[in-house]
């Protein structure tokens, strides 16, 4: 209520309604709860657009370092962001990538024949340890070829030993051109053995047919040797409940492939080849 004095000495009142006076305070009020809502729901966007585009890289970054000082490099860091978190994923993908063929390099220094680019004994013992576990736990199938050049002690004291090396060199590659690198093993001067699994297991009788084929091939369009080239080959397939170890299959193979140097010698004896 507003009460004022006339010059007549009466005096007026003028009331208002409190809700009036109040009016424009309780806008405003209501303007700043407002702007404080827009601006708090702003702001929990922003935190989780933030928290997506730095947390989250951060947490793969973190979780793929853990992955990494384990031993697994199989790592995927899916940040590709322009920002600084982007700059650091990126630096982290190509050290995982160098990583991964820097230890491949090794492995394969580790693992691979110097001469003939087969797999070496480092893996062929590897290879078998794994094979027996597989007989252990009774999940084995597999063949093993056993193989070894005929005369190369000859060939050596003959011609010497870079002409025994081209020979093993030869040897090597029509073997692992028929049965595949992987496959190959080079455990000896000039022996080798081949382990079969999977589809080249069900397949191990063509195999063979394509590594005697290869040999005829070669010594038909020889050039490089006064003599055929003679691979000795044998052959055996794991018997579940007879071989105990690797070792079982190995020795019948190696039975068999004397027995091929054999007779291979005496076919080349009867030529009026080397015997």
């Amino acid at each position: 209520m507003v009460l004022r004095k006339l010059i007549n000495d009466m005096k007026i009142g003028v009331t208002v309604p409190s809700e009036k006076i109040d009016e424009p305070k309780n806008k405003l009020i209501s303007q700043v709860a407002l702007s404080l809502i827009v601006i708090m729901l702003i702001a929990i966007l922003l935190t989780i657009h933030l928290s997506r585009m730095v947390v989250r890289p951060l947490k793969q970054l973190t979780e793929a370092a853990g992955k990494i000082s384990e031993g697994d490099l199989s790592v995927s860091i899916e940040c590709r962001t322009k920002d600084e978190v982007g700059v650091l994923a990126e630096s982290f993908r190509r050290t995982v990538k160098h990583l991964k063929q820097y230890i491949d390099y090794i492995n394969h220094l580790a693992y691979t024949d110097a001469l003939t680019n087969a797999q070496n004994k480092t893996a062929y013992a590897d290879r078998t340890n794994r094979l027996d576990l597989d007989i252990k736990e009774g999940g084995a199938a597999f063949a093993v070829v056993v193989l070894d050049l005929n005369n190369l002690k000859k060939m050596n004291d003959t011609y010497g030993h870079e002409y025994g090396d081209m020979l093993i060199v030869d040897a090597a590659a029509i073997i692992q051109k028929s049965f595949g690198r992987l496959s190959v093993y080079r455990i000896g001067g000039d022996e080798f053995s081949v382990i079969l699994t999977g589809d080249d297991y069900d397949n191990y009788r063509k195999l063979l047919q394509k590594f005697h084929e290869e040999v005829d091939r070669f010594n038909a369009g020889n050039k490089k040797y006064q003599e055929k080239l003679q691979i000795a080959c044998g052959v055996a397939v794991y018997a579940e409940g007879t071989d105990k170890n690797f070792g079982d299959v190995f020795r019948r193979g190696d039975k068999e492939m004397y027995e091929n140097k054999i007779m291979l010698k005496q076919k080349a004896k009867e030529a009026g080849q080397i015997g």
